[in-house]
């Protein structure tokens, strides 16, 4: 893997000219730091529906979470696409 990010390197250098390394690895931490702050917005959903008693706060509660989980859900399965899109088949000889 090493290999291959250091030869992209060279050819943005030769392309681009550029003295700063393209960072390849930034889509897959986005994708990441994304998934980690809609989890952390499931919990806190989850955590506000466990706390409240009033009516119209079990309604918010429930609302919260349902986006949450939807946000979550969705993200989630947009990086499970773009890994299935991206994935290399290994052919056996």
């Amino acid at each position: 893997m090493r290999k291959i990010k250091n030869a992209l390197m060279e050819i943005s250098y030769f392309l681009f000219g550029e003295k700063d390394p393209i960072n390849i690895d930034e889509k897959v931490l986005d994708d990441s730091v994304l998934l980690e702050k809609a989890k952390q917005e499931m919990q806190a959903a989850l955590s506000f529906f466990n706390h409240v008693c009033e009516e119209k706060q079990i309604d918010q509660a429930i609302y919260k979470l349902n986006a949450a989980e939807k946000q979550y859900g969705y993200l989630l399965q947009q990086v499970k696409k773009e890994y299935w899109l991206n994935r290399t088949v290994k052919k056996e000889v």
